[in-house]
């Protein structure tokens, strides 16, 4: 039983870490002019700001607050104009 129980963990374990490194794998890095970092999918972008999704939340992230943007994985919806009025693409 002990055995069974510690199989189906270590396979939680590992099907989390896997999700997790997928996800961190195909975000953006926005580095701040603070220095900080975030790391998650650009969901809308115009001339003043990013829309950043950070799972149950959503960061509105203005253009002049950032240093820098790395561009990561599958997101095509940086590449995508938003209109100023939209809040998703």
């Amino acid at each position: 039983m002990y055995l069974v129980i510690a199989s189906a963990v270590a396979l939680s374990a590992g099907a989390a870490l896997a999700q997790t490194e997928q996800i961190a794998a195909e975000s953006d890095v926005v580095v701040l002019t603070s220095g900080q970092r975030l790391t998650a999918p650009i969901i809308k972008e115009t001339a003043q700001a990013i829309w950043l999704d950070l799972g149950p939340t959503v960061v509105e992230v203005p253009r002049a607050d950032i240093a820098e943007i790395v561009r990561r994985g599958t997101n095509e919806n940086a590449e995508v104009a938003a209109d100023e009025k939209d809040l998703f693409r």
